[in-house]
Order: C-alpha cells, then structure tokens, then sequence
C-alpha cells in the first residue's frame, strides 16, 4: 500500500541517491525486530486481551477522530514550500521508523497477519523466525 514510507523514500532518494533506500528500510527494520523482540517479551497475550484491544480501539479512534478534526479546521491556513534542500531531522532511518509506526496500514497488518506469520515461523525456531524476517 503506497503511504508514508514510500513518498520519504522518493524524498530522501532526491537528495541522498541511492543509499536513501536501504537507510529507510534499516529505519523500518530496526521498528520490526523491536516489534517482533515486544512480542515474545509477553506482549502477544496482552493483545489477545478484549479489554486491552477495546481501549486501544477507543482511544486510537479518538486521536482519528481528533486529528481530523484538527486538519479540517486548519485547512484554510495550509502553505506548501517545495524546497528540496531542506534538512530534515533525524535522517533517512530516522524517517524509516516513523513513517512505518506512522502508517496504520503498518500497524494493522502486524495486529493481525504478521503476528500469525511471526508465530508460526517460531515454531521453526529462531531460524525460522530470521527466515521470516529477511524475507
């Protein structure tokens, strides 16, 4: 799904080059292998929890809900500056890893694919789990 990761990487690629891209993909890596580290750390039983998962529903559906709002209002006061030179904070993994945890795409696909994809590739052992994730 096309979102924030790949219009930093056309960014960073215009003013980086090349190396723009693996930079990234460290940066999204690095959220991976945390993620995947938070997991085995117990935090896959307390996502099964339905009052866990109830709260978490409610108050991401709030800071939505907030954020539009926000947006909307202040769409009359939008400037756009096209400067390609701008230094942007924290650099290309920077930008990996906050543009991922950013993308609710990111975060809905290891809430539910990638956490049975990460389980059953452990049954396998941590080479399962590393084939898993260079894949």
């Amino acid at each position: 799904m096309p979102g924030p990761v790949l219009s930093v990487t056309v960014s960073e690629s215009v003013k980086r080059g090349f190396i723009a891209g693996p930079m990234i993909i460290l940066g999204h890596g690095i959220l991976e292998v945390a993620l995947i580290a938070i997991i085995f750390l117990g935090f896959a039983d307390l996502i099964k929890n339905e009052k866990f998962l109830g709260v978490v529903g409610i108050l991401g559906g709030g800071v939505l809900l907030w954020m539009s709002f926000k947006m909307l209002k202040e769409i009359k006061h939008i400037e756009t500056e096209l400067i390609g030179n701008k230094k942007t904070w924290g650099g290309p993994i920077v930008a990996g890893v906050v543009t991922s945890l950013a993308n609710p795409y990111w975060i809905i696909w290891w809430m539910t694919i990638g956490l049975g994809y990460v389980l059953i590739s452990f049954k396998f052992g941590l080479t399962g789990l590393l084939v898993f994730f260079v894949g």
